[in-house]
Order: C-alpha cells, then sequence, then structure tokens
C-alpha cells in the first residue's frame, strides 16, 4: 500500500522477525527499506514524534495492560499521524453468548436433531472464553496462563484516549452486515474444528442456525455498528495548530 515507506517491524518473538526476515529477503527493495526489531512493546522507548503510521495486528488482546503499549504508540505518531489496531470486542461476542447458551439448552430438552458432542463442546468452550475474557479486571491468575485475554468495549479505548490527552480514537466494526453472527459463527466453528465451509454449516442443526438467524434479524444494522464482534481502533493524534502572532 505504502511502497515508499520506510518500516520498522517489531516484535517480541525473534522467531517471527526471522520469518519476515526471510519473506522479504529475495525482494532487494523490501529488504533496503525494511528494520527489524526485536522488542517489548509495552516497554519500548519510542523517539516522540517519528512515525505516520502505526499498525497493531490483533496484539493488544494478548496483554494483560494494553495501555502502556498504546500510549507508547500514540507518543511515536507525528502530529496528524494514526495508530490502527484490529482487535475482538466484547459486545458482538455477548451476543453470540446468550445465542450460544440458548442453543445448548434447547439442545438438552430435544430428542432429535441434536448437537453432536464435538459442536456442543465448542459452544460450550466459546460460552467460557466470552466469560473469562469479559471486563477489564485482568487480576486473576488465570490471565497470566492463557493466550487471548480481552475482550474490549469502545469505552475502554475511549478512557486511554482521554488520558493520553493529545489524540482522539474511532471504532469501526470490521464487519456488521445483516447476516454478522451467522457468519462469525461458521467462522468460529472453521477455526475451532479445522472445518470447510459446507461442514461448518453442517455442524449445526438447522434448528440452531435458525436461532442465529432469529438473533441476526432481531437486531438492525444501525445497532450492529454498536455491537462490534471484531473492529478497527483508530488513534489519531492531533495535528499541531499554527502559532498565530498578535501585533
Amino acid at each position: 500500500m505504502f511502497p515508499e515507506a520506510r518500516i520498522v517491524a517489531t516484535d517480541l518473538s525473534e522467531t517471527l522477525l526471522a520469518i519476515l526476515r526471510d519473506h522479504i529477503g529475495q525482494d532487494v527493495a523490501a529488504r533496503q527499506r525494511t528494520a527489524l526489531v526485536c522488542l517489548d512493546a509495552t516497554r519500548a522507548e519510542f523517539t516522540e514524534s517519528s512515525v505516520d503510521l502505526v499498525i497493531g495486528a490483533a496484539i493488544l488482546h494478548h496483554l494483560i495492560d494494553p495501555a502502556p503499549c498504546i500510549q507508547r504508540a500514540c507518543l511515536a505518531l507525528r502530529p496528524g499521524g494514526m495508530a490502527v489496531f484490529f482487535e475482538p470486542f466484547e459486545a458482538g461476542n455477548a451476543v453470540l453468548r446468550m445465542a450460544y447458551e440458548r442453543i445448548l439448552a434447547d439442545d438438552a430438552t430435544r430428542d432429535c436433531e441434536r448437537l453432536s458432542e464435538t459442536t456442543a463442546h465448542t459452544l460450550r468452550a466459546l460460552v467460557n472464553d466470552f466469560k473469562v475474557r469479559a471486563g477489564s479486571d485482568k487480576s486473576a491468575d488465570i490471565f497470566r496462563r492463557i493466550d487471548d485475554k480481552w475482550l474490549f468495549t469502545r469505552s475502554y479505548f475511549a478512557a486511554i484516549a482521554a488520558e493520553i490527552g493529545f489524540v482522539s480514537v474511532e471504532v469501526t466494526p470490521l464487519w456488521a452486515g445483516a447476516d454478522v453472527f451467522v457468519m462469525q459463527t461458521g467462522t468460529y466453528l472453521k477455526l475451532a474444528q479445522g472445518l470447510t465451509n459446507d461442514q461448518a454449516v453442517a455442524a449445526l442443526p438447522g434448528w440452531a442456525w435458525d436461532v442465529l438467524r432469529s438473533v441476526d434479524a432481531a437486531i438492525s444494522l444501525e445497532l450492529k455498528r454498536d455491537l462490534p464482534l471484531e473492529a478497527r481502533v483508530t488513534f489519531r493524534r492531533e495535528p499541531r495548530r499554527p502559532v498565530v502572532a498578535r501585533m
């Protein structure tokens, strides 16, 4: 997207940086404009006002305390620059949690067309995962043992922006279409069970998909924008205001 940009690629993992090094190894131009740096983004001392764009792809929800990472990234921005993160959100997944709890409850009363043991386990695991990651209190010991720790809220990022003081923040859902909860369920089934699209559809009986379709139908497109499952979080550093001399 930015063929003339100079890139500083950072990661805590030396292995991932080595993979990137090998990936760009045959591209002389990319190699010349890319620096690879192994560091902890929550502790890095970035030079203030040194970059135009920061991109963090699905990193914040792995951190017990993402605020220092965001603060340091925003401090590194030049006036008018942006820090963009892609993260999971609690609101949309809370809707799915309630839908999955209903499906599991209905399944327990059925005589036929039951969930398979594998799919029932998947839904129970997702419900538990959403429950554990909800809220901002990450003091429990489990958060030092699990990889994914957060489902974020808009208010969490708004509070960080207010604390930083010189940035604004905007949250934009990655997908808020008419069938967002049906689609996300298919994605979860594929990821959890290693399924193809057709296999994911077959993993839930028709009545369970009907539950999810009813949830999608009950929530307007406008409200779905307020209930993101995953979203782009954009912090923008305020441009410098011109200094006007009064004579």
